[in-house]
């Protein structure tokens, strides 16, 4: 994949995505008098095999800006309950 960042705005393969989850963290960014959430950055390609994560909370957020790429190999998890969407909440098999 293809990431980048300009004003404010994350791009995936050129694709502008959508993040409404930031509306209330800009909010508060503009009462700082802060313009931008996110630094803009140029576009990069995500090496194979990794991750490039961003977190929600983007003005305090310890990740892959400052992490770098992440390891498909260190991610681990298991899926137990779903929570979303409310038409599937409940235990995963």
């Amino acid at each position: 994949d293809r990431i980048s960042m300009k004003d404010d705005q994350l791009y995936v393969n050129g694709t502008p995505q959508a993040e409404p989850y930031l509306d209330k963290n800009r909010k508060a960014a503009e009462q700082e008098g802060l313009m931008q959430l996110t630094e803009d950055f140029q576009e990069f390609v995500v090496p194979a095999e990794s991750y490039y994560v961003l977190g929600d909370n983007r003005l305090n957020s310890m990740d892959s800006r400052v992490l770098g790429f992440i390891s498909k190999d260190s991610v681990l998890g298991e899926v137990k309950i779903r929570l979303s969407p409310f038409e599937h909440i409940g235990f995963v098999k």
